[in-house]
């Protein structure tokens, strides 16, 4: 059992994020290989929770840079508004969210398939 904060914690999180980076970004190189060159990826953070946004980003920077496609993209979705959309169940994003959340994919489905 560990003391929250403490080193171990830190190092434990640290694994946890490298090793989702290893996996996201082999993900990524699978979508990109059963699709083609020419598909375009958006790799998404979700309104929820930003904690792997970073490892989300550089995976798609490390996979777009080795296929030199400029094809593989990152795309942060806006946070829940808690007033304005409300919450689904467990805290996850109402019918509202997911609506607005559509809306932001399709406008950067749309900016990027020109």
């Amino acid at each position: 059992m560990t003391q929250s904060g403490s080193a171990f914690d830190e190092e434990e999180k640290e694994e946890r994020r490298s090793t989702f980076f290893r996996r996201y970004t082999e993900f990524v190189r699978t979508v990109r290989r059963l699709n083609g060159p020419q598909c375009l990826i958006l790799c998404c953070a979700d309104p929820m929770d930003y904690s792997l946004a970073p490892e989300i980003r550089r995976a798609a920077e490390a996979v777009d840079l080795e296929m030199r496609s400029g094809r593989v993209l990152y795309f942060e979705f806006a946070p829940i508004d808690p007033v304005a959309e409300g919450y689904g169940s467990e805290f996850h994003p109402s019918g509202v969210t997911h609506r607005r959340m559509g809306i932001e994919l399709a406008g950067q489905l749309r900016k990027n398939l020109q």
